[in-house]
């Protein structure tokens, strides 16, 4: 008789992942139906998520362009601005007043004004 107690060999319980890259591979891994329907959620999960970034990319593209059509507009305003105030200046000087009231009968004072004095 033996006197040691063999210990017989635990199985090693086989846990879900394996360590074979190649697994992954395997289109039968993932075509099990209830595989499928256990990662159901992550996959749902999954396709929200793409959705709200693709959402969030053409969102962000139609701000860009709202923008640059805003600064293009911005710069037409503008040069519209300098060119109407230099026309203003222009037309705001004692020459080109003169000369537009003059048809009017109105002239310029060659003479110095006169100063009136009250008691």
């Amino acid at each position: 008789m033996n006197t040691l107690k063999e210990k017989p060999q635990e199985k090693k319980a086989k846990s879900g992942r394996n360590l074979n890259p190649m697994r992954l591979l395997d289109p039968e891994l993932y075509l099990k139906v209830s595989s499928f329907s256990n990662n159901l959620p992550f996959i749902a999960l999954l396709c929200v998520l793409a959705l709200i970034y693709i959402a969030n990319s053409h969102q962000v593209y139609k701000n860009i362009r709202n923008i640059n059509k805003i600064e293009t507009e911005i710069k037409d305003l503008r040069s519209e601005y300098i060119t109407i105030k230099s026309d203003l200046m222009f037309q705001s000087k004692q020459s080109e007043v003169a000369r537009k009231v003059e048809p009017t009968g109105l002239k310029e004072l060659r003479t110095a004004p006169k100063k009136i004095y009250l008691d």
